[in-house]
């Protein structure tokens, strides 16, 4: 097919997905609901009317929850039968970076001066706090492999 043809299409494609309609409705914890088909509202939602100019829609991705990992459990060599909890470092340094990430997502939206360097002073504690946490882990007894790991989950984090 040829470019001008092709490009033509694709055109009239993008122009009817652009010409759909959509709906809006808040659920009652104040969750805005948007969808091509009002069929598809959840149950208990308010029908709203678009705003009138068209509105502009922004995404704000928000922070993925982490999820608490159970600890590692390890037997003792005699066979004992007694339990030894080691510290969870992957859970730990992936939760460093996460909060992290939303400290850094916070440091770029519009916010007050003075919120701001509070922001950013939260960010070189979790720094300083990263520097930390890999002493510990070069100090402890982990395999090289699971280190490694853990520094590279680290790396995110930059000095």
């Amino acid at each position: 097919m040829p470019k001008p043809a092709l490009f033509l299409l694709l055109m009239v494609l993008s122009a009817s997905a652009a010409s759909a309609e959509t709906f809006r409705c808040r659920q009652a914890d104040g969750t805005l609901v948007l969808t091509d088909n009002p069929a598809n509202f959840p149950a208990g939602c308010r029908p709203e009317k678009s705003p009138a100019d068209g509105g502009t829609l922004s995404v704000v991705p928000t922070p993925t929850p982490v999820l608490p990992e159970r600890e590692p459990v390890e037997r003792s060599p005699a066979g004992s039968g007694e339990l030894k909890t080691k510290p969870p470092w992957r859970q730990k340094a992936s939760a460093l970076v996460e909060e992290y990430r939303v400290a850094l997502t916070r440091r770029y939206r519009t916010m007050p001066v003075a919120e701001k360097r509070k922001v950013i002073q939260k960010i070189e504690e979790i720094k300083k706090r990263k520097g930390k946490m890999l002493g510990q882990i070069e100090a402890s007894r982990l395999p090289r492999r699971e280190r490694l790991e853990i520094k590279e989950i680290l790396a995110q984090i930059p000095p």
